[in-house]
């Protein structure tokens, strides 16, 4: 209906009477730990005496400045300053531009697109708290060394598919010591991971060196 048109979609219960009731967005779990949960508060306290209307309460909520400090961290080599009360993928790439992470099921974490890493260790961005890479080192496609090899391997062999999902595998496989690349070890880190487009088999020859379809490693 209209009304349910007109509602916010923030994930916060829209309340049936007016804002300054006692037991507002109360029914909601999630509210006490919100990044919104201190401006929420710092509003209803001026609007419980009044009773205020739903739109002059969001009206109210969007003056009050938000309860997000900054952090610093070293991405792709240069030390570079966010806001930290979002998750690292959001700061990737809302924030700072950084692309080749992608936002294919956040915040579930299951699909492995978002995938970079922090200090050298694979870790998936869209449940990674921005806070928790404060003076840390935070690596993404732009910034991995061996970028344009594992281009010229994934082309070589097809393994590029749509090319959604290939930052983050790309990611996910760097980080193992090419010594150690078998295709096992490839199948077992490919586990992180989902692909709508097909198999893994092109991107295990890409990873490994093994021969393509084309005989060529």
């Amino acid at each position: 209906n209209d009304e349910a048109a007109k509602a916010p979609r923030s994930g916060t219960p829209v309340p049936a009477v007016a804002c300054g009731s006692a037991d507002f967005f109360e029914s909601d779990p999630h509210a006490a730990s919100s990044p919104a949960a201190p401006r929420i508060s710092a509003v209803r306290r001026e609007t419980t005496a009044s009773g205020t209307s739903l739109e002059s309460f969001m009206a109210m909520l969007a003056k009050v400045p938000a309860s997000v400090s900054e952090l610093t961290f070293t991405l792709n080599g240069a030390t570079v300053v966010a806001d930290d009360g979002a998750s690292l993928l959001d700061v990737l790439r809302n924030d700072l531009g950084t692309l080749s992470v992608k936002d294919g099921c956040s915040p579930q974490g299951q699909c492995g697109c978002c995938t970079v890493w922090v200090d050298g260790q694979p870790r998936v961005a869209c449940v990674t708290p921005a806070a928790r890479v404060r003076g840390r080192s935070v690596t993404t496609l732009e910034g991995l060394a061996s970028a344009d090899r594992w281009a010229e391997r994934f082309v070589r062999h097809g393994a590029s598919q749509c090319g959604f999902c290939t930052p983050g595998i790309i990611m996910r496989l760097a980080a193992i010591p090419e010594a150690e690349r078998t295709p096992a070890k490839v199948r077992n880190a490919l586990l992180a991971h989902l692909c709508r487009c097909t198999g893994w088999q092109t991107i295990v020859e890409a990873a490994t060196g093994e021969p393509g379809a084309d005989g060529h490693p």
